[in-house]
């Protein structure tokens, strides 16, 4: 038949009534704006880091490297397409030394870096940020990597690495010789950027003639108008720190070198061709102990001085600051160096050394017999000046020794209180007799505390709980982490090194024969990273560092030693102590500081007194015995539990007896009397004090 298909011999078509549509492919879900890590940098060699990719899809992937770093720390990145929050507008950026001048500035991506710890870094990272297959790759040569430091708001977004460059759909930038150092807890951002117009590195004009011209040399790029580093002082030696060049090219460099000091510190240094912030205009100084007399007084270089903790220098430091060959050279003989002291801006700047001396195109400026004290923290500025006429030499009327400047502490005594309610008072240095507390931190039944160079605070119960908290530190702070004093109980003495490889890791004493050590941030899921069970003890309660980072650990009746990394067995172990029950310790330059609440023949207790180092053979070299008020001829001293000590060497102790804390100044005896004591109303049970920001 061939009625139907008109007599086709196929299959005739299968119609439904309904036109037949593809299905549509499904939209790409678009990647994450972000991916995270953690770095962790190394003191031998680079690590790195891959992240993403982000956007797309595909998206982006992205590596940061880091040098080799002063410490082991643990970085948290975060790569982003989008700006961190609280900071500024990526525009008008600077460049180290000097302002770039592109325009139309585009941000390609963001890392954000927090450390755990703070370290020195020799380098800037380096970064790479890898784009997908066929999409637009930015010129590598108009690409830089700019970063921003929320501890230095004020000087914005800092171009540090640039121009970068590209293999295939790659672009990378090298790490620069820029040391910086990176603080526990804040967080940096970097912004990987392009400009539509080339950054000032202007290219002279070419001599219009027809007959072929050498080609000219290109102008030198400005040589950075600072550097810095970190000079670690010795109680021993002189030791020296050399930065530079600065200026130029070729540029000038410089040295600052610092005599034996009271203890070990490290002093971040700032070499630079600038005045540093917040000091005064360098005229009508005066000259240590008369005013000098010259006139037209011209800076050619600055330092600046910031030590970790308080240091006591026998003698000022010594300086050099060396030329490039051709360059104009000061006369020696007119220059001198003038110091300023932001604890007592009155002063303002003070010739310390002087006239220099001259060895090829190097000044020298020697030490003077001037004893001083750095404060920890605080930031003294050195200026290199000369002057057009001669200063005073005449031998002046002797005048008095300089009254040493009292310090400017920045720093709070933290008084826990063992009762419920309990809390931590804080109260501002120095102390008066009339003193009264800024604030109550709330809690119960507290037995110590610690706060870290930053102003973070940790306070451990009766029950084994360690209470952390951040700064700022108020009346309405609560813990931001709680956790077990490792599988300890009660919580003895807590202490946060303030320097070196542990700087601001929490040790804690238990009562009983276990030290913990913390590594933050802390949360409530924190646990020791190290345990110590000193062999042979039975009551471990105090606990403290000397400069040189060993720990000293009161035991019920004698004192162990260890040096780092504090495992057995320990390197000293004093004798024995007939009556006696040691509780918290106190370290001041070389002495040891060991609280004894009570015994039969010193009722209200006594404070035994180390000289450092200590040996197994060691004994107090004196005690402080507790005697009542009033004062004198009594010294406060009544059933002490607590001790902490200031920044400017003042022993402060808790007196659980008479509810006061009692403050000693140096030097210390056996007769030494209270400066200061203040009064807590009762109940007020102290059984943990510390000294901080």
């Amino acid at each position: 038949m061939t009625a139907c298909n008109g007599g086709s011999a196929s299959a005739p078509p299968f119609f439904t009534g309904v036109t037949v549509t593809p299905s549509p492919s499904p939209t790409p879900t678009p990647g994450p704006n972000s991916a995270s890590g953690t770095l962790t940098t190394s003191t031998t060699a680079s690590s790195s880091l891959g992240l993403g990719p982000v956007g797309g899809p595909p998206g982006d992937t992205a590596t940061v490297a880091c040098p080799p770093s002063s410490i082991v720390s643990h970085l948290s990145i975060v790569l982003s397409l989008t700006q961190p929050a609280g900071t500024p507008a990526v525009a008008a950026m600077k460049r180290r030394p000097r302002t770039i001048g592109g325009a139309n500035l585009t941000p390609l991506a963001y890392f954000t870096v927090t450390p755990d710890v703070t370290v020195n870094c020799p380098n800037t990272p380096a970064f790479t940020l890898t784009f997908p297959a066929g999409a637009t790759v930015p010129a590598a040569g108009s690409s830089y990597v700019a970063m921003y430091d929320p501890g230095n708001p004020g000087a914005g977004w800092n171009t540090i690495s640039g121009p970068a460059v590209s293999s295939g759909s790659t672009i990378s930038w090298t790490t620069y010789s820029f040391p910086f150092t990176l603080v526990a807890g804040r967080t940096y951002s970097f912004v990987l950027f392009t400009t539509s117009s080339m950054l000032a590195v202007a290219t002279p004009t070419p001599t219009p003639t027809p007959t072929p011209t050498p080609t000219p040399t290109p102008t030198p790029t400005p040589g950075p108008t600072s550097a810095n580093g970190t000079l670690t002082t010795s109680t021993s030696a002189s030791s020296t720190l050399s930065l530079g060049p600065i200026g130029g090219p070729p540029g000038d460099t410089g040295t600052a070198a610092c005599p034996p000091s009271s203890a070990v510190a490290h002093l971040a240094v700032v070499f630079s061709l600038t005045q540093p912030s917040g000091t005064p205009a360098v005229m009508a100084m005066r000259r240590r102990p008369r005013t000098i007399g010259g006139s037209n007084i011209t800076p050619f270089g600055y330092f600046t001085v910031t030590p970790d903790v308080t240091v006591n220098c026998p003698n000022t430091p010594a300086f050099t600051m060396t030329f490039p060959s051709g360059a104009s050279v000061p006369s020696a003989a007119s220059s001198y160096v003038a110091m300023y002291d932001p604890g007592n801006p009155a002063n303002g700047w003070f010739t310390i050394s002087g006239p220099a001396t001259m060895n090829g195109n190097t000044i020298s400026w020697t030490t003077y017999s001037f004893p001083f004290t750095l404060v920890g923290g605080r930031t003294y500025a050195f200026v290199l000046f000369t002057t057009t006429s001669m200063l005073a030499v005449a031998t002046p009327t002797p005048t008095p020794t300089p009254t040493p400047t009292p310090p400017n502490f920045g720093q709070h005594l933290y008084v826990a209180n063992d009762n419920t309610p309990g809390g931590i008072q804080q109260f501002t240095l120095p102390l008066t007799n009339s003193s009264t507390p800024n604030f109550t931190i709330a809690g119960n039944d507290l037995v110590a505390v610690g706060v870290d160079t930053n102003g973070n605070l940790c306070t451990g119960d009766f029950h084994h709980k360690i209470f952390c908290f951040t700064a700022p530190l108020s009346g309405f702070s609560t813990p931001n982490a709680t956790f077990n004093n490792g599988t300890a109980g009660n919580v003895g003495q807590l202490m946060f090194p303030a320097s070196g490889p542990q700087m601001n890791q929490l040790w804690s004493a238990s009562v009983g024969t276990e030290i913990d050590r913390f590594v933050p941030p802390f949360s409530n899921a924190t646990t020791a990273a190290q345990q110590t069970f000193p062999t042979g003890a039975s009551q471990i309660v105090g606990l403290a560092f000397d400069s040189s980072l060993n720990m000293y650990l009161s035991n019920v009746n004698n004192i162990y030693v260890y040096a780092p990394p504090y495992n057995n067995p320990p390197a000293a172990v004093t004798p024995t102590l007939s009556d006696t029950s040691y509780r918290k310790e106190a370290i001041i330059g070389n002495q040891l500081f060991v609280s004894m609440p009570i015994s039969t023949p010193q009722p209200l207790g006594r404070v035994d007194v180390y000289n450092l180092p200590l040996t197994n053979s060691s004994v107090p070299a004196f005690t402080m015995i507790g005697t009542a008020c009033p004062c004198p001829p009594g010294n406060a001293i009544n059933i002490p539990e607590a001790l902490t000590a200031d920044a400017a060497g003042n022993l402060y102790v808790g007196n659980l007896g008479a509810r006061s804390v009692t403050v000693y100044a140096p030097p210390f005896s056996a007769s030494s009397l209270p400066t200061v004591q203040v009064q807590f109303p009762s109940p007020y049970a102290i059984f943990g004090i510390a000294v901080g920001k």
